[in-house]
């Protein structure tokens, strides 16, 4: 399960709960996915709204692939880029 805690002029807070191989359950902070799409924007920071999705999400026996998407809207206009994470089963979390 993914929640995102959204606040529309700031970075979103984005936790994953995972039920680990061993049966016990975990909470991993995955914000950083968010922080890494909004540096592929060239352009500055004063967004006037930010908001992340999960656009795919394929399951395996031992990991998660989980597609965002962050869009911006900033002077009228909306921008978009997406990236995947590998969430494993073990709770390692591997960044692109």
């Amino acid at each position: 399960m993914v929640i995102i805690v959204k606040d529309a002029k700031k970075a979103n807070t984005i936790y994953f709960f995972i039920k680990k191989n061993n049966g016990s359950y975990g909470l991993i902070d995955i914000s950083k996915i968010e922080e890494q799409n909004l540096m592929s924007f060239s352009i500055e920071k004063n967004y006037e709204k930010i908001k992340t999705i999960v656009t795919k999400w394929i399951s395996y026996k031992k990991e998660e692939i989980i597609t965002f998407t962050t869009i911006i809207d900033k002077e009228g206009k909306s921008f978009s880029a997406k990236q995947p994470l590998v969430i494993k089963k073990s709770g390692e979390v591997i960044w692109r």
